[in-house]
């Protein structure tokens, strides 16, 4: 804010929203619910936060923490099963989720529980610190929770009772969609950097509001893009049609509830899966550096192995340097090739049969020539791809790629060539030119929403029919 106050434009703003990381939560005392609306312009926010104590809990759990195993199985008892806790809320329990978090606060630390008045989501924390007052959560983001039932768009009272009988409360029985005014800049902001008392609309978690914000940027009606970001983890953000666990959904459906299905920011009948893989960038640098003959660190010859053509069906490889999340706990360097039927042999439900080698390579024992770097993007992507499918029967229209590797060419026509639709990858356009750049979309959803709310509409990207 005093960036935006000493360039002069605080004036111009008409409406703010924007994202905040999934998961995390704030727990309100009862004086920081009463020191929101009373903020003195002559004092610092956070003097006056902490004057207040206006929080309960200071060191707030976040997406990173891992520690609620036992609370992640105790929500899965009461809903009856991971498969019928994926039914209710979006997804079976997973330990960063805030639902198994507030659990474990409740009993960890009984003594800051007993001081909880209200709890926000990171992201209607900062909308409503924005507002001067506690606003509510937003659908898409409390999809991240395991507390919602996400085809009635409000609060499970099971699964939320069984928390605590006022946890409904404390959250705010209200919920909000990614687009929803809710509330007016407070008092306290405006003063204090020269602002218009302008629309506060609903933040979001930050995969919500990067989808949000790349769809709007298709113009063809009934595109069904993907978002696709390509880091240190990669994360999937896909439309789905329709919900993938209702009572009649394909055995498909029901029996893979890795992964989540998460409440569409700003479409209230529609959803979005998302699924995350941690064996992202860092499991196609341990390629680069550890699968090519004689070479270490190089893209320029990880890309000319990976450019050489398809490997599968004759061969093909799983690379899990890290314990994944989807599928859950897989772990180690697998690789396989086509072989007769033999007792040795696996056979696959195409009918092929595959043996299990040490590397690809027969001539050279000691490396595989460079068929890893073709074989992660095809095992990387065909997970991808495999994973969708058992989130929905419709086909992809397009994928928009962003993240660090979305500037490799070689990724992209991968991509490409495995999921079998065209690939975007996003960036800026100046006058140089356009550059594959990593946006901060998490923000530009933000911003989009926040036009929305002026009625100006963003621009559009045309999507080219399926090559």
């Amino acid at each position: 804010m005093s960036k935006l106050h000493g360039a002069g434009l605080t004036s111009q703003i008409r409406a703010i929203s924007g994202a905040a990381q999934q998961h995390g939560s704030v727990y309100w005392s009862q004086g920081g619910v009463k020191a929101l609306g009373t903020l003195n312009t002559e004092l610092s926010l956070c003097d006056q936060l902490r004057k207040a104590e206006a929080f309960a809990v200071l060191n707030s759990p976040i997406w990173e923490d891992s520690s609620t195993q036992v609370q992640c199985r105790q929500i899965e008892s009461v809903a009856g099963g991971k498969h019928a806790l994926a039914r209710i809320s979006g997804s079976a329990a997973f330990e960063r989720f805030t639902g198994p978090q507030i659990l474990a606060i409740k009993y960890k630390r009984p003594s800051a529980w007993a001081r909880v008045a209200r709890i926000s989501l990171v992201s209607s924390f900062v909308a409503s610190l924005l507002s001067g007052e506690i606003v509510p959560i937003d659908f898409s983001d409390a999809s991240g929770t395991n507390l919602i039932d996400i085809r009635s768009r409000q609060w499970s009272r099971v699964l939320c009772d069984a928390v605590d009988p006022a946890l409904v409360d404390m959250l705010g029985a209200d919920l909000a969609m990614a687009n929803q005014t809710v509330g007016s800049l407070s008092p306290f902001f405006a003063a204090k950097y020269d602002m218009p008392s302008c629309a506060v609309v609903s933040f979001t978690g930050d995969n919500p509001s990067t989808y949000a914000g790349f769809e709007k940027m298709l113009s063809k009606e009934g595109c069904l893009a993907a978002v696709i970001s390509l880091g240190t983890s990669d994360t999937v953000l896909s439309p789905l049609v329709q919900y993938p666990y209702h009572e009649n959904a394909p055995t498909a459906c029901l029996g893979h509830t890795d992964g989540h299905v998460l409440q569409h920011p700003i479409v209230g009948d529609r959803y979005i899966a998302m699924l995350c893989y941690k064996n992202g960038s860092l499991a196609r640098e341990w390629v680069r550096d550890n699968c090519l003959p004689n070479v270490i660190g190089s893209w320029a010859d990880f890309d000319a192995a990976a450019a050489a053509g398809p490997l599968a069906p004759e061969s093909f490889g799983v690379y899990y340097c890290l314990s994944e999340i989807l599928p859950r706990s897989a772990r180690g360097i697998y690789r396989f090739k086509r072989t007769i039927a033999s007792a040795s042999a696996v056979q696959c439900p195409s009918g092929r049969y595959y043996m299990q080698v040490q590397d690809f390579s027969d001539a050279i024992p000691s490396n595989t020539d460079g068929k890893d770097c073709r074989a992660i993007l095809e095992s990387q992507f065909m997970s991808m791809r495999l994973d969708h499918s058992r989130k929905s029967d419709t086909p992809l229209s397009a994928v928009i790629v962003t993240g660090g590797a979305s500037a490799n060419p070689v990724i992209r026509q991968a991509m490409a060539d495995i999921l079998g639709v065209p690939v975007f990858a996003a960036g800026v356009l100046d006058r140089d030119g356009f550059r594959i750049k990593t946006l901060a979309m998490p923000a530009y959803g933000g911003a989009i929403r926040a036009m929305a709310a002026r009625s100006s509409p963003p621009p559009s990207l045309d999507i080219p029919a399926k090559q």
